[in-house]
């Protein structure tokens, strides 16, 4: 699968909204995102339109971390991230993550990205303390599934290869965690997929 080309600053004002390839064309991205506090609350949930039946088939793609391309919701959450729509890729992780979350590895790393959502969600309201606790509790679940699965550190899962993308999280987040950053702190590294060996 291809990368994703670099994107705008998320967290400076934009005339553009960042261009991206889409990996979910089936599901429209929302007219914009969804401040909590900051914003009004969204008419309906980004996957309003795809629930029911149609979801859960989706959904019956996990825990296989190796399906997780064919998974509509799981890549319509990445686009959603990439276009800067944290709080609504978020809800469409955690959708996936509530059929999952006993699984030890799949559960442990969506629940890293919905933390990691969480945690950007936090810089954009200014809210520094909650954004350095859910930053590292992000990065704590992809090291749990490190830890609980050995060949994580060679093939990825759902498409992600955790070691390079911990590396890239904790570049991303050292100077919140140090506090140096004027909540402006660039955009966030980039969802990349990888084919297992």
């Amino acid at each position: 699968m291809k990368y994703h080309p670099p994107l705008q600053n998320f967290f400076r004002e934009q005339t553009e909204k960042p261009q991206c390839p889409r990996l979910c064309f089936q599901i429209p991205l929302p007219p914009e995102p969804y401040l909590p506090g900051l914003s009004p609350p969204p008419s309906r949930h980004p996957l309003e339109p795809w629930s029911g039946e149609f979801q859960q088939n989706l959904l019956g793609h996990f825990p296989n971390p190796a399906l997780c391309k064919r998974n509509l919701i799981y890549l319509f959450g990445i686009d959603l991230y990439h276009n800067g729509f944290f709080w609504e890729a978020h809800e469409a992780w955690e959708k996936i993550w509530r059929q999952v979350k006993s699984h030890p590895v799949t559960g442990s790393c969506l629940k890293g990205l919905i933390q990691h959502t969480a945690a950007l969600l936090k810089i954009k309201v200014k809210n520094l303390q909650g954004a350095q606790s859910l930053s590292r509790k992000a990065i704590s679940y992809f090291q749990i599934v490190l830890a609980v699965y050995p060949p994580a550190w060679k093939n990825p899962i759902l498409g992600i290869h955790l070691p390079l993308w911990i590396k890239s999280l904790t570049t991303f987040y050292l100077p919140l965690w140090n506090q140096l950053i004027p909540l402006s702190p660039g955009h966030p590294p980039l969802i990349k997929l990888y084919s297992e060996n």
